[in-house]
This record gives structure tokens, sequence and C-alpha cells, in this order.
């Protein structure tokens, strides 16, 4: 009788440290840089001014994402003559393209990611 419930509460332990771990799994993230390793398949291959001509304004909506918008302004850097960021209708004149951006570091997943990863 003795080893029954002695086997009983091994088997609690059991499920709980499987418990443990699976919530462990599901409840954290993985943290890891955003890699692109093909971007040079959705190049723009038209633009409607010449670019050396192409001057872009990029105004972050928000003010939370600076270094995401830093490295957007960054990237449309390599398509026009100039990028004015942060560009302030105030103080920068004689862009054709204004570009607002509106970062959100809200994370809306349904949790189902985390199975996978």
């Amino acid at each position: 009788m003795f080893a029954y419930a002695q086997w009983g509460i091994v088997m609690k332990i059991i499920k709980l440290i499987c418990l443990c771990a699976v919530s462990l799994g599901m409840f954290t993230g993985c943290a890891h840089q955003l890699e692109v390793k093909n971007l040079n398949d959705y190049q723009v291959k038209s633009l409607p001014v010449a670019a050396d001509e192409l001057r872009i304004g990029v105004v972050e909506a928000s003010g939370s994402g600076q270094l995401l918008a830093t490295g957007v302004a960054e990237a449309l850097a390599k398509y026009a003559d100039k990028v004015i960021y942060p560009y302030s209708p105030k103080h920068s004149s004689g862009v054709q393209i204004i570009t607002k951006l509106s970062i959100s570091e809200r994370h809306q997943g349904s949790g189902v990611i985390s199975l996978v990863s």
C-alpha cells in the first residue's frame, strides 16, 4: 500500500513538471532580430521620378519606434537623391513624397507561432 501512495506522489510531481515545461514553452517568446535575406527580389523596378531628383520626407507618427523608422529612412536613401528624417513640413520643403510611418509595439499574435518555435 505504501508503494502505491509513493507512486501517486511521483506521478503528481511528474505531471507538475510537465505542466511547468509546457507553460514555459508557450508563454516565453523568442526575441531575435529580423533578417531579410531576399530583399533584392522585392525592389521597386520603376520609380515615378528619376532617382537623382527624388526627395522623400519620412514622418514617424508614434515616436516609439525610432530605431525602426531610422532603418526605413536608411533603406529609402538607396532609391532617392535625398531622404529627410525626421521630416517636418514647417522646417523642410521640396520633397516629392512624404512617407508616414505608424509603428505599433503591441504584439497581437494568437500564440500559435510559439508551438512552431
